[in-house]
């Protein structure tokens, strides 16, 4: 339970990430045995292990806020306290904020992100925002927001979702939108890949006349090769193309 670790987490800056930072505090002070030192304080009369427990409980999250902040939690004794603090100073709870959530969390589109997997996670953080700040939404409602903010080219997947007997989930939407990412990307991958190694052939040259085919089966008339140009008369292709970024050149000649 080295107080190291909290260094690794985002510490809260303020009301900007607090919501995210809440839930990545509960998680470390859960798996470091603190978690329980917020729900209650110590009895009068514990014994000094319990007493240092909470005490280094306290000094786990004074260590995962910015020093601007310790103001708000000078002279609270026990974690509990300082939690409440933060909480009461940090957790806007007002009409205002409630509406402004709402608002982020549906006006959010597809276009407007790099990747579905960035569309998928702005809209999964928003969902977690809009539920912490005391809206009551049904999940399937917020599933089928997640699904309108998708461009039309998905409109045959929301019409076979909507077709299918499965429920709407904000879980089962995410995973569907994700899988579809995966496949896309691979797809695309593959392509360029294809393309990528087309580009390495060359076309056969005939070496009667230049010409795009084998001087097998050239129809112009055989051209006469001087000494200069061959010490032999003959005819022939060239076959070019790279493997692993070396080319590698066939010369296949027929003598006349």
């Amino acid at each position: 339970m080295s107080s190291k670790a909290s260094n690794f987490l985002e510490k809260l800056r303020g009301r900007e990430n607090y919501d995210t930072w809440k839930v990545a505090a509960k998680s470390y002070l859960t798996i470091n045995g603190y978690w329980s030192c917020v729900k209650a304080v110590a009895a009068a009369g514990s014994s000094s292990d319990i007493i240092d427990k909470h005490e280094k409980a306290l000094a786990e999250l004074t260590l995962m806020i910015e020093p601007n902040l310790y103001s708000y939690i000078a002279g609270k004794d026990n974690l509990k306290e300082a939690w409440e603090a933060l909480s009461n100073a940090f957790s806007d709870t007002s009409t205002c904020r409630k509406v402004f959530l709402l608002q982020q969390f549906i006006n959010t589109r597809l276009a407007d992100c790099g990747s579905m997997e960035e569309y998928v996670n702005l809209m999964t953080s928003n969902w977690t925002k809009v539920k912490a700040a005391g809206f009551q939404i049904d999940d399937e409602v917020a599933a089928s927001i997640m699904l309108a903010g998708l461009p039309t080219e998905y409109k045959p997947l929301i019409f076979g979702l909507e077709n299918s007997d499965t429920k709407l989930t904000t879980d089962y939407v995410k995973s569907i939108l994700l899988q579809g990412a995966i496949l896309e990307n691979k797809s695309e991958q593959a392509t360029a890949l294809f393309v990528k190694k087309k580009k390495h052939f060359k076309r056969v040259k005939c070496f009667k006349c230049g010409g795009p085919h084998f001087a097998s089966r050239c129809k112009k008339p055989k051209k006469e090769i001087t000494r200069y140009d061959f010490p032999a008369r003959c005819a022939g292709v060239v076959w070019c193309f790279c493997v692993g970024g070396v080319r590698i050149i066939f010369l296949l000649l027929s003598f006349f």
